[in-house]
């Protein structure tokens, strides 16, 4: 096993069981039979695990020691991509327990019978790495699940100081990562507005998502899931910097929201309620 691989570990252990109804049966058997004449799409929206950054502000600092990485905390990855210092204060990678909690997600989907045929992400590190550490945790047929990167669902331009350094599609694929090299998105980088308000913002990630739900027509899309910030997630009301602000840090990480697509993918139906289980810890530091 590489160091850079990471999964839940394999242990003699009693499965969970299913616990679906006679009534849910019934009604899944249904929508199979709707589905033989249109596809039958649900959408799940998720915000990205905990960056590198949230967890260690100064990180680039301390572990950074001139083309030198030193992690200092076990919640920091083993490996980093070699980039400037400038790319990986503004595009971190997820922390460990960023990449754990995206594994459990996906273990969630997977229980759930929500496993995405279908996953695009911002075009963020933290993103893809969400997307890469839940794809581990489906099933075999879908190990093979590719990550369409769409820099169209990138945060708010003004958080950023420079222009985006993020890595190319081809440039994720050389690390590793399953990301699909062959998709054409809809928004190009150099299309992003530095200086757009929040407003603008809004109408950018509307459009893009628009753009996403009118692909699954082309597609044989069941599940599609979409891998995006705060703000993606968040269905509050964004009109100022405050309320992006608040909008963005009431969503946690890697939480999952679930929406029905209508028939002519054009609007977000009812919603799926807890789409998934719960994850529950409590906040801990070990210092030995």
């Amino acid at each position: 096993m590489r160091n850079d691989d990471y999964s839940l570990v394999d242990i003699p252990s009693i499965e969970a069981e299913d616990t679906m109804s006679t009534r849910d049966a019934t009604k899944l058997a249904a929508q199979a039979s709707k589905a033989t004449q249109r596809p039958f799409r649900k959408v799940l929206m998720m915000r990205h695990g905990e960056p590198l950054d949230a967890a260690f502000p100064g990180w680039t600092r301390l572990a950074l020691l001139g083309d030198k990485y030193r992690p200092y905390d076990l919640n920091m990855p083993l490996n980093i991509p070699i980039r400037s210092l400038v790319a990986h204060i503004d595009d971190a990678p997820l922390s460990e327990m960023g990449r754990l909690t995206a594994q459990m997600v996906g273990r969630g989907l997977r229980l759930a019978r929500l496993e995405p045929t279908m996953i695009i992400s911002a075009p963020e590190l933290r993103c893809v790495h969400t997307a890469a550490a839940l794809i581990k945790s489906l099933n075999n047929k879908n190990k093979a699940a590719t990550i369409c990167i769409e820099p169209g669902l990138a945060d708010w331009r003004q958080w950023q100081e420079t222009p985006p350094l993020w890595l190319s599609p081809r440039q994720l694929a050389d690390l590793g990562l399953p990301v699909d090299v062959q998709y054409e998105p809809h928004w190009s980088v150099s299309s992003l507005q530095s200086a757009e308000s929040v407003a603008d913002y809004g109408e950018r990630v509307a459009a893009a998502l628009h753009n996403v739900f009118q692909l699954t027509r082309t597609r044989d899309s069941g599940v599609v899931l979409i891998v995006g910030h705060g703000a993606t997630v968040s269905s509050d009301r964004m009109s100022t910097v405050t309320e992006l602000e608040l909008a963005d840090a009431s969503v946690p990480y890697c939480s999952v929201r679930g929406w029905h697509l209508s028939d002519d993918s054009s609007t977000l139906m009812a919603t799926l309620d807890h789409p998934i289980k719960p994850i529950h810890t409590s906040a801990f530091t070990i210092d030995s």
